[in-house]
């Protein structure tokens, strides 16, 4: 392959490594008590770097050794983690242990770096997935030996600071949503009086299970997406399929307050926005409708007061979990309490939390920053390894970056 320094060659996968493709066995052999073999199905059961063992099965028929290399074959493909022990593995994944001159932590460094190319490949009408034929015959760019060793210490160095750094800005996150917690909590102390939604609402209903589609001859519908920063956004709007359909007893008003029943994410269930005005849509029946009362409560206090950590336990407690799904009725919201002060001080609490949300929301966008410039940064120091532009000197950090701005 031409653009390689002198030494390096591209190889097969196959060529340089063994490998065995995974065969589920009888999901009624698969258990949870330790009996059998320590049992790998796919992506879900890998951490960073090491498999963690959830399951075993007493008939395993294709197996990986501590050490080898996991890949994911299908929904998605191309993830890699390393064999902490002997194991099973399914049909979602295959093993890999280098062979013929090849270093092991260089083979999962090099398919991490072609990961993006592997999964390119993947086809299928349900879920991505690529064939034994396809995985044998992906490509990577092979290094003489005393070089692997040499760009895999170089490698790792980088990419265990970048891991520094994100697990610096990962606490620091976490440090803020602490702080946003305390907050919440803190303005409603204890003795502040409480009040159920079902006192606090005039009125309160289901929405639409109407069809809705993008570019429907109906009115627009709010759904689960569409409620973002405590707020209503329709910019990916899906509308009533047919023009004929009449909602006119569901359309929102501003001030109404929209409250997740439904999802397969206990996170988002009883989560609320308030809808702002020249909102004209109706909303889906994952959502219920709250219309409160104006001289008892501030529809933003409600919304506030539902994402505080002791309401989010409540609602998080009685949400039923039926298929996978989180549930909650009507007759358990109007039964979920909040603190509820006067109008007047809902107000100015309002207003304090306003300005120190702001302040901690402000933070949001470096973060983000900060995150994709990491990935950014490790995806192309994985490309300029496995191209044999790694020299160990402080100049690989201005290649990686020139390879990261080229991403943009």
């Amino acid at each position: 392959m031409t653009g390689l320094p002198d030494g390096w060659r591209s190889a097969r996968l196959d060529d340089i490594a063994h490998v065995t493709l995974g065969q589920s066995p009888p999901g009624n052999t698969y258990n949870s008590d330790g009996r059998g073999a320590p049992f790998f199905q796919g992506k879900s059961e890998f951490t960073a770097t090491y498999a963690e063992v959830r399951k075993y099965t007493t008939a395993g028929t294709k197996f990986a050794a501590a050490g080898d290399i996991l890949i994911s074959v299908r929904a998605p493909v191309g993830p890699t983690n390393i064999a902490p022990v002997d194991c099973a593995i399914g049909r979602g994944l295959a093993g890999l242990r280098a062979e013929n001159g090849l270093n092991q932590r260089y083979l999962f460094w090099a398919l991490r770096a072609t990961e993006h190319k592997l999964a390119s490949q993947g086809a299928g009408s349900t879920f991505p997935a690529v064939t034994g034929k396809q995985l044998k015959s992906h490509r990577i760019n092979v290094a003489p030996l005393d070089e692997q060793r040499r760009i895999v210490d170089i490698l790792e160095d980088y990419l265990s600071r970048l891991d520094a750094a994100g697990q610096s800005l990962a606490a620091a996150q976490r440090r803020s949503e602490l702080l946003r917690a305390a907050i919440l909590e803190s303005l409603a102390p204890e003795g502040t009086p409480q009040r159920t939604l079902g006192e606090l609402a005039s009125d309160s209903g289901y929405g639409t299970s109407t069809k809705c589609v993008v570019g429907g001859a109906g009115v627009p519908v709010v759904r689960i997406p569409n409620l973002k920063g405590g707020r209503v956004d329709l910019a990916d709007e899906k509308r009533v399929s047919e023009a004929a359909v009449d909602l006119t007893r569901l359309m929102l008003e501003a001030d109404d307050l929209l409250i997740v029943r439904t999802n397969g994410s206990r996170d988002l269930i009883g989560r609320a926005a308030v809808v702002q005005p020249g909102v004209f849509a109706s909303f889906a029946s994952y959502l219920i409708r709250f219309r409160l009362d104006p001289p008892q409560v501030r529809p933003q206090w409600t919304r506030v007061m539902l994402g505080t950590p002791s309401v989010r336990r409540v609602v998080e407690a009685m949400a039923a979990s039926s298929a996978g799904q989180y549930n909650l009725g009507l007759k358990k919201l109007n039964g979920v309490t909040i603190p509820c002060p006067t109008i007047e001080d809902q107000d100015r609490l309002l207003a304090r939390f306003d300005e120190q949300e702001w302040a901690l929301d402000s933070l949001t966008p470096s973060w983000a920053e900060g995150k994709s410039k990491a990935q950014s940064l490790r995806r192309s120091l994985l490309a300029a390894a496995f191209s044999g532009r790694l020299t160990g000197r402080s100049s690989d950090l201005e290649v990686a970056e020139e390879l990261a701005a080229a991403e943009v």
